[in-house]
């Protein structure tokens, strides 16, 4: 009714029109209408607890719902050939504050000659649903995250779609078990429907506890972690203590070698002093009893030549005493020989 009337501008917003892009093209080419394509992204994890919280969805129908849906709107996007004229903003970042997407969305109002300000005054970040913990592993995980960190990185233009196609093609199995499970639960009756929330709701709380489980664990690990570091520092400071200690064992090994070196030498030197000392100490002794030998045969020598001076002086004496009487002597003879004495000292 709104394209249809006279409103000059007018904005649908439902995610089921990603099914059908060409559908809706041809519908607002039929009315004459410009159409612009808005593609408001939301991270696959956050989708998949707003249905968990809404519908009870697994974290792999949510999951396998965004790819199915995002993937079509591109495809479609593709068909109509407006992948490159579409806008993309980041849910997520509005979410988070809506100014920091106001560059992007403030394009698309610029283009559509229409004010910014009731906008950003509309968006309300309070309507997201609340947050529940979903599991984030697995090929359907790995596959949604690459297409969103694709998408905003590269932007719809930009992105792979062909590999991604074929890529979704080959989890047909898995996708068809996923229905399976869900077409399943349409034939359950009300207190069949009522057990299985009760499941559900059972499950939810052991994974609670498993996630608080293994949050403890991880807190565990943590400080296992911190200790492991601790004992490595200790570890590391023990062996730099016993490197610095066998280096100083060493250095001091090394002095105490060349202290006792030098002892030995010391030692060596005051032997020869010693025995130098000894000998001398011996010559000494040599000497001096040499010297009281000298000293005695000195004494021995000087008493004997007392004796002989005073034998030679008795003997002078007496000679004199002979001489004088010979002088004083009156006999030719006896005075005979002195006379003769006398003529030789005269004739020579």
């Amino acid at each position: 009714a709104c394209l249809a009337g006279e409103a000059k501008i007018c904005g649908l917003k439902d995610p089921r029109m990603s099914l059908l892009v060409p559908f809706w093209a041809s519908v607002f080419d039929e009315l004459g209408c410009e159409a612009h394509w808005v593609i408001c992204l939301r991270r696959p994890e956050h989708v998949a607890r707003s249905l968990y919280v809404r519908d009870h969805f697994s974290a792999e129908k949510s999951l396998a719902l965004w790819l199915k849906y995002n993937l079509a709107l591109l495809q479609g996007l593709g068909a109509v050939g407006a992948l490159e004229r579409c806008y993309l903003l980041s849910f997520d970042e509005l979410l988070v504050d809506a100014s920091s997407a106001r560059e992007k969305a403030s394009a698309l109002l610029r283009d559509l000659k229409l004010n910014e300000a009731p906008f950003f005054g509309f968006f309300e970040t309070q309507l997201a649903s609340a947050a529940s913990s979903i599991e984030t592993s697995g090929a359907l995980w790995a596959f949604a995250e690459e297409v969103h960190a694709t998408l905003l990185a590269e932007g719809p233009a930009g992105v792979p779609l062909e590999r991604w196609l074929q890529r979704w093609r080959g989890m047909a199995k898995t996708l068809e078990y996923i229905d399976l499970q869900y077409e399943s639960l349409c034939f359950l009756e009300a207190e069949e429907k009522k057990w299985v929330d009760g499941l559900e709701k059972a499950l939810a709380d052991k994974d609670a506890e498993l996630a608080r489980a293994d949050s403890y664990a991880k807190e565990l690990l943590s400080v296992l972690e911190a200790a492991k570091a601790d004992a490595e520092k200790q570890r590391d400071y023990t062996r730099s203590v016993e490197k610095d200690l066998n280096a100083e064992r060493v250095e001091a090994e090394r002095r105490s070698r060349q202290h006792n070196t030098q002892l030995q030498i010391l030692v060596n030197r005051c032997q020869k002093y010693f025995v130098a000392s000894s000998e001398m100490e011996e010559a000494l002794h040599h000497a001096r009893t040499e010297l009281e030998s000298l000293k005695q045969q000195f004494a021995e020598v000087q008493a004997e030549h007392a004796a002989k001076e005073a034998e030679l002086r008795d003997a002078l004496g007496h000679s004199a005493e002979e001489l004088r009487r010979v002088y004083s002597s009156t006999s030719w003879k006896v005075s005979a020989p002195i006379r003769a004495v006398k003529r030789g000292i005269g004739a020579a």
